[in-house]
């Protein structure tokens, strides 16, 4: 965020159009430095569970050399769980009943036609962490198998 303030305050000389590229320039600097924040620590606890001790420095230093198929692993389970999600709410809208289970008439919907719909909703929550669970494990396996003095080596 000091990089995002610094970059609208050089850009916020220009005036007000400054200020509107400074202030998108700062965010796509932020959301980088997230993205690859977060990349780079998405095996930490798996790697850190499988070696039975805290593996911070390894996870992060064995995410930078897997970083790209790392980063497209998880873009693909995001897109995945958004596919999910459009999938849950185009569901929704051709349902009979509301979110709630409220039928138009102000009834509620029995049983048999909410449990269906509300296991998928589980099944949607669950997917994305299913995913990038997923995905973290299998990082955190190679990054272990990588590793000098490994049982896989």
């Amino acid at each position: 965020f000091v990089a995002m303030f610094v970059i609208m305050l050089v850009f916020g000389a220009l005036g007000p159009a400054g200020i509107a590229i400074g202030s998108v320039l700062g965010f796509l600097v932020v959301t980088g430095v997230t993205i690859v924040g977060l990349t780079l620590a998405t095996p930490v606890i798996a790697l850190s569970l499988l070696r039975g001790s805290f593996a911070i420095t390894e996870a992060f230093s064995g995410a930078r050399k897997i970083f790209w198929p790392l980063l497209g692993s998880l873009i693909v389970a995001m897109v995945g769980y958004m596919l999910f999600y459009a999938l849950l709410t185009g569901l929704l809208g051709a349902m009979p009943f509301d979110q709630y289970g409220a039928l138009p008439s102000g009834d509620t919907a029995g049983w048999a036609t909410l449990f269906p719909y509300f296991v998928l909703v589980q099944v949607v929550a669950i997917a994305p962490v299913a995913l990038l669970r997923g995905v973290a494990c299998y990082a955190a396996l190679q990054i272990d198998e990588a590793a000098p003095g490994s049982a896989a080596s």
